[in-house]
């Protein structure tokens, strides 16, 4: 049996994640605008999108082995079920389970959890009250 590790958040492909939580792989020029504009309608590049979805991949298997269980504990990828079977190919263990997170677009993912490359599922619906994702985020 090999060791359990947990992750969340990677929002693999959502070039305004990037852009809005200024993570650190922002281009020179993308990192002015980020600045001047956080909200502006500029997009990061696709150049910018892959550095941050290698990194995040690769940190990944950095630390897993084909034996391990990697939990992903929410917001696993933008793009739909093609993107997010491309992104979990890309991913060295055999066991990933998914927790849907709070992001409308990772209900698409649903759809790949029950395909034969995972093992696993566990989906957690943002509540049980009647508010939406954004309303609960918003009184919190």
């Amino acid at each position: 049996m090999g060791s359990v590790w947990f992750t969340a958040d990677l929002h693999l492909g959502h070039g305004n994640i990037i852009k809005h939580c200024l993570r650190p792989f922002l281009s020179p020029a993308e990192e002015e605008f980020a600045q001047t504009e956080p909200l502006g309608h500029w997009k990061v590049s696709e150049e910018t999108r892959r550095r941050h979805d290698d990194a995040l991949l690769t940190a990944i298997n950095d630390a897993v082995r084909t034996r391990d269980t990697l939990w992903v504990l929410g917001d696993f990828c933008w793009g739909g079920p093609k993107a997010a079977r491309a992104y979990r190919e890309r991913i060295r263990c055999q066991k990933v389970n998914l927790v849907w997170g709070c992001v409308p677009k990772s209900v698409d993912f649903q759809v790949v959890a029950s395909g034969e490359s995972l093992t696993r599922r566990l989906v957690i619906p943002p509540s049980s009250s009647s508010a939406t994702p954004a309303e609960a985020r918003a009184a919190a």
